[in-house]
């Protein structure tokens, strides 16, 4: 904590420093001397700024900083060095060209100049910066001949990657003793130099081993088809210690060959040579994956000839990914055709490819494997990530073996789950079926069950329908049943889907179940009959508008000593209020008053008479927008001034019916927005209520 405290301060002092600084600065501005003499100094917040304000000088401040340099404070040093690229990076952008080169003659005339080999090395780094195309490189290539500078040289030269660089690289090569040599090939390979390829070609010839591994992996990138013969006889001959880089080469030229205009040929000959001439099992296999990469159906019978072939054991995932990678559609049915002959060891691997591959042409291959252990079809099938091999999982999940049925359940399980997150709802849907018929208890039937719901097929009505039949179907979820229903709908199954609307439309007894059924839409008929059927009101005598304003809550005017009279007027001359017809519409009855008249702040009243047979308790479910009072037989029986829409069932009023002939007067209080209502009779159960209306 007090180290941190100490941090804290001293970061402080040296904030408020250069606070003081900059603003000596702004009543001050320094001149360049007395900037060159802060970037040398020992005030360390002044060298911070001349850092800062030096390379605004650009090319012209080079020659006074390049002596601090060299200087033996560090401080100093690191400040020009970093003043120093500034100024290189600055003047490197197009139309800066003039510094750009007056800074590259000042560098290269001090590196000329200096024998001092940490100032050759400083120089050395700082070059590739700034050396454009053109400028003459010889203080560098200078350097190429002295074993103490060379490499430091060489990567400068390497790194600048102009035409006077590579050339000289290039020249260095034909003097240079074995060991650069390799480093000098190398550097012309990464800079991708052509002049020095005649030079390299006589090393791969007659260097020593080290050279011709270098010049080898140096030519690889050439695409000559003429270095295929002089690569496979090097490897062949050269000494032990040389002979994988010599072959990484060759493959190298391979990659080359194949990836070049009109050589792909020579490719995959060189790779198919070098399967049967390494030894080296690192070799083959990448022989096998560049055969895989670049190869079309042509090349999946050399690769399975060097898997079979391979006692080891170490090629079969090389050939494996090798397989896999092959992108010619010709493939498929070679590799099908190539398992029949295949050993059992050999099929349960070709399996899985096939499964990763996601093609269902091998789906008669998964369906034919019955030679094959029963974990390696349900792997590839649940790879497959197919619908159709849902079926094939199902079966194996039926069999007597317990670990094969938790296999292939599991894999159904997972394939529901992918099928899903892909949007595939019907292979979701299948998948959530073939999890429903499998499963061995409740839990797991549930769970099946909700996929249903959330993804219903057409097939599930009829897996379900004959396994459990009608009263079965009565118990499913309803989510179930009505998503059902509507996938039938959509399949032009207009019998099947209404039978399912009718077993829906017996269990309607509650709102949810209203509501999916009103979703749905009617079983025959139209909407106002199927609203019918769910005990809407839809015919209603109406009056309005009557304000809102100083209104009573007793039904007045249009309820006198618990009578509605029909025929009444309210008010005087034009304005005066009578009741009139109005129906709802719809699945729902919604009687919709704003259609009629845009107003707020107003009431309406909405009469009818309903007769019904027996007298008997009944629950009266209103949906109001806004608030709703009502009368049954001239008894205020509810009271709700709210602010809402409407909305199914919102109210639930218990109401007492006689035998025979029943009123009912509903309020809609209107504040604003929204107009309307809607109204139904049930039994206290929810069962819809069979009434006439008058």
């Amino acid at each position: 904590m007090m180290y941190k405290n100490i941090r804290t301060f001293l970061t402080f002092c040296l904030t408020l420093s250069m606070a003081l600084v900059l603003s000596a600065t702004a009543a001050h501005k320094p001149t360049f001397d007395e900037l060159i003499g802060d970037l040398s100094g020992n005030n360390e917040v002044k060298r911070s700024l001349a850092r800062q304000l030096i390379p605004r000088q650009g090319a012209a401040a080079i020659p006074y900083v390049l002596p601090l340099l060299f200087q033996e404070n560090s401080a100093v040093s690191w400040a020009a060095n970093n003043v120093i690229l500034d100024i290189a990076n600055d003047v490197s952008v197009a139309g800066r060209e003039a510094e750009r080169a007056t800074v590259t003659t000042t560098l290269l005339e001090a590196l000329a100049a200096t024998d001092d080999q940490v100032q050759q090395f400083t120089l050395l780094r700082i070059l590739p910066v700034v050396v454009p195309e053109g400028a003459d490189v010889e203080a560098i290539a200078t350097l190429l001949s002295q074993e103490n500078t060379r490499e430091r040289a060489r990567r400068a030269l390497q790194e600048i990657n102009t035409t006077e660089a590579r050339d000289a690289l290039g020249a260095a090569l034909s003097t240079a003793d074995p060991e650069f040599a390799c480093a000098l090939m190398d550097a012309l390979d990464k800079t991708n130099d052509t002049k020095s390829i005649p030079l390299i070609r006589e090393k791969l010839a007659k260097g020593t081993p080290a050279e011709q591994t270098a010049a080898a992996l140096a030519l690889a990138r050439t695409a000559n088809p003429a270095l295929v013969a002089p690569c496979l006889a090097l490897g062949k001959s050269i000494d032990i210690n040389h002979r994988f880089d010599v072959e990484d080469a060759t493959l190298q030229l391979a990659d080359a060959l194949a990836k070049a205009g009109g050589t792909w040929e020579a490719g995959m000959a060189l790779y198919r040579a070098m399967l049967t001439q390494s030894e080296n099992s690192a070799i083959q296999g990448a022989a096998l994956a560049g055969l895989g990469r670049y190869g079309d159906e042509t090349a999946l019978d050399t690769i399975m000839t060097a898997w079979s072939d391979d006692a080891s054991g170490l090629l079969e995932g090389p050939a494996i990914a090798a397989i896999e990678s092959l992108q010619d559609p010709a493939v498929a049915e070679l590799l099908i055709a190539a398992y029949a002959r295949q050993p059992v060891p050999v099929k349960e691997r070709l399996l899985g490819i096939m499964g990763r591959t996601r093609d269902p042409r091998y789906l008669s291959v998964f369906e034919g494997a019955t030679d094959i252990a029963p974990v390696f079809r349900i792997d590839a099938l649940e790879q497959s990530r197919l619908p159709q091999a849902i079926p094939l999982l199902e079966a194996l999940a039926g069999g007597d073996d317990v670990a094969t049925t938790a296999a292939a359940v599991r894999a159904i399980t997972t394939m529901a789950a992918v099928l899903r997150d892909q949007g595939d709802s019907a292979g979701a849907g299948r998948a959530y079926l073939a999890s429903y018929r499998i499963a061995t208890d409740d839990e797991a039937r549930a769970q099946a069950l909700e996929g249903i719901k959330a993804f219903p097929i057409a097939e599930a009505y009829d897996e379900l329908r004959r396994e459990l039949g009608d009263d079965g179907l009565l118990k499913l979820p309803l989510p179930v049943l009505s998503g059902m229903a509507r996938v039938l709908g959509e399949a032009k199954r207009t019998e099947e889907s209404n039978h399912l609307k009718k077993v829906l439309l017996s269990r309607a007894n509650d709102t949810a179940t209203v509501q999916f059924i009103i979703q749905l839409g009617p079983v025959d008929g139209t909407p106002e009959d199927l609203a019918r059927h769910l005990g809407f009101i839809n015919q209603w005598q109406v009056a309005a508008p009557f304000t809102l304003a100083g209104a009573k809550d007793d039904g007045t005017p249009v309820l006198k000593e618990g009578v509605v009279d029909l025929k009444a007027r309210y008010g005087e001359g034009d304005d005066a209020v009578a009741w009139k017809p109005m129906n709802g519409g719809g699945s729902m009855a919604l009687v919709n008053l704003m259609a009629h008249m845009a107003l707020d702040q107003v009431r309406a009243f909405a009469y009818v008479t309903i007769h019904v047979s027996e007298a008997q308790e009944a629950t009266l479910r209103i949906g109001s927008d806004d608030g709703v009072r009502a009368w049954v037989n001239g008894k205020k029986v509810h009271d709700n001034d709210t602010d809402r829409g409407v909305a199914l069932d919102a109210d639930l009023v218990p109401i007492t019916l006689k035998a025979g002939d029943n009123t009912l007067l509903l309020e809609i209080i209107q504040h604003a927005g929204g107009w309307g209502f809607c109204a139904r009779i049930t039994t206290p159960e929810g069962v819809p209520l069979k009434f006439e209306q008058n």
